[in-house]
């Protein structure tokens, strides 16, 4: 197992947000190359199997929110796990799937815990469908 806590470097990346397409983009980016550099600066090592990725969701309150709609801040960081070389590659051979949870709420310091589980890719891999 693997972990990465990334400090919210920008707004959320969420699935309903509406507008303009560059601020979205610009947020992917920063997302994107803050999981790269903590993950370089963190040295973490390369993971070569199938692996499912939690994506725990910290927010500066306990204000309700769409868990699931964060999962573009998730996508965004696993490509920056891909860029740092911490994953080979993220498609369905390297990445069985992503899930997405709500981490208690910290005012300090909101952010994205990122986890790679490779035993949980071995125990649901042995069972697709």
């Amino acid at each position: 197992m693997v972990e990465l806590f990334i400090p919210a470097p920008t707004v959320w990346l969420r699935t309903n947000t509406r507008g303009h397409w560059a601020p979205p983009a610009a947020a992917t980016k920063t997302w994107r190359n803050a999981a790269c550099v903590y993950a370089r600066h963190a040295r973490l090592p390369r993971v070569d199997e199938l692996v499912i990725v939690e994506g725990w969701v910290k927010k500066k309150t306990r204000q309700r929110f769409d868990v699931d709609g964060h999962t573009p801040t998730l996508k965004a960081c696993i490509d920056g796990l891909r860029d740092a070389g911490v994953l080979v590659e993220d498609d369905q051979h390297h990445v069985l799937g992503t899930l997405m949870l709500a981490g208690k709420p910290d005012p300090k310091r909101p952010g994205l815990w990122v986890v790679l589980r490779p035993d949980l890719a071995q125990r649901y891999s042995d069972c697709q469908r």
